[in-house]
């Protein structure tokens, strides 16, 4: 995540990139007031204990979609399942079309298609990681890759 200080116009100026597979999402529900300004936040800290980061909003409202968003991109970058059958798996932007060794479906999308194994380079969708093979580390398990090509 990009931390941004607005300088002017359409100028911005960054001051710190936060790493969010190294933090952890705490709900703060005590002292939120309705009727008070700001007064709604959430923790974001940092599983070493270094630092951490106190996200205050104007309403519950916006509180609450900050925070699915901030759960759903942890989701996403440490999934449930990522472990599963003795894998690796980590986000990963596929250069071919590549299917999904679980379902057979192809994964979708431009980047960040899916997942893929670290140890045998095993394909899948999200949604699909309890459901693959057990791993094979270095095996020919990778999901088909066909090329496609596209003309737009």
């Amino acid at each position: 995540m990009f931390v941004c200080k607005k300088k002017s116009g359409e100028t911005f100026e960054l001051k710190e990139i936060i790493e969010l597979q190294h933090y952890q999402i705490r709900d703060e529900t005590t002292g939120e007031k309705d009727n008070k300004k700001w007064s709604y936040l959430f923790l974001l800290l940092d599983c070493y204990g270094r630092c951490g980061y106190d996200l205050f909003f104007k309403t519950r409202e916006l509180k609450k979609k900050w925070l699915e968003q901030f759960e759903m991109a942890l989701s996403n970058m440490c999934p449930e399942n990522s472990t599963a059958n003795n894998h690796d798996f980590q986000m990963h932007c596929f250069e071919d079309t590549t299917s999904c060794k679980a379902c057979s479906m192809l994964l979708r999308g431009i980047f960040f298609q899916g997942y893929r194994c670290t140890r045998c380079k095993m394909a899948a969708h999200k949604e699909c990681l309890g459901r693959v093979p057990a791993c094979g580390r270095n095996s020919d398990h990778a999901g088909t890759t066909r090329k496609v090509r596209l003309f737009l």
